[in-house]
């Protein structure tokens, strides 16, 4: 049995939420340099207009390539961000 590993295309919506985001914020890598944290559903929420278009898979995928990184606060997993 052949099993699908494709990863459905990241929308353009979800490519410009990362864009913007870029432009506040750049990637750290402990939490004792982040400036703010976020679980992938609040960045969703901050794009409340369009939050229907844009899936958690996309954002994971974006924000990893954009070097950005996971960390697990005891509730859940959140993006270190650094304020530019």
């Amino acid at each position: 049995m052949e099993t699908n590993t494709e990863q459905p295309q990241t929308t353009p919506i979800a490519a410009k939420l990362i864009e913007a985001l870029i432009a506040f914020y750049e990637p750290c890598s402990t939490p004792a340099d982040a400036d703010d944290t976020k679980s992938t559903l609040e960045l969703i929420d901050e794009m409340d207009p369009i939050q229907d278009s844009i899936f958690p898979f996309e954002i994971n995928a974006l924000m990893e390539t954009n070097g950005f990184k996971l960390h697990y606060n005891g509730s859940g997993y959140v993006w270190l961000l650094k304020i530019k």
